[in-house]
């Protein structure tokens, strides 16, 4: 920033957006003036910053940050640091660690609904084959009423199974 502009009345600046999170709260220098005297004094209006450890269900663990406590109200309005992360843009973020933190939480819930798909993809599948220990079975249920000479019974294996055994000899 130019040294010029620091003054300016109503200048802003940024809170340390590296290790903040400040939701669109920024530092203010403006010129004061006391009482009736014509003389001014610059003051400089800085952000409540506290530091908060909050909580991330996506990530399971405890995450300390620097935050304004109007961060603070908004994740509370958002019903967590998760979703308020997730529903705010990264150009109303201003800062760089709720950028991070965004794109962890993009990267582990996609990594969740990638498990969570590939354990729908497993049920489905074992859900279409038949066990093999079943299998095993009914080829020795088979096997014991083929030699028992019932040549006219049918066999007591279901079709898909009995196509699996015989593409299996």
């Amino acid at each position: 920033m130019p040294a010029w502009q620091h003054y300016l009345p109503g200048t802003y600046t940024a809170v340390n957006t590296l290790t903040t999170l400040c939701a669109n709260k920024w530092t203010l220098q403006h010129s004061y003036r006391s009482g009736t005297r014509a003389c001014r004094s610059k003051k400089l209006r800085k952000p409540n910053v506290v530091k908060a450890s909050l909580y991330s269900q996506a990530l399971g663990e405890f995450v300390r940050l620097k935050v304004t406590t109007t961060a603070l109200r908004q994740i509370d309005k958002a019903g967590g640091l998760d979703r308020y992360l997730l529903k705010t843009p990264d150009s109303l973020l201003f800062s760089d660690v709720g950028s991070k933190l965004k794109f962890r939480l993009g990267l582990t819930y996609r990594h969740k609904q990638y498990q969570e798909r590939q354990q729908q993809l497993l049920q489905q599948q074992q859900q279409l084959l038949p066990d093999s220990a079943a299998l095993q079975k009914a080829a020795r249920l088979a096997a014991n009423s083929s030699s028992s000479s019932s040549k006219g019974r049918t066999s007591l294996l279901p079709p898909a199974a009995a196509a699996a055994l015989q593409a299996n000899q």
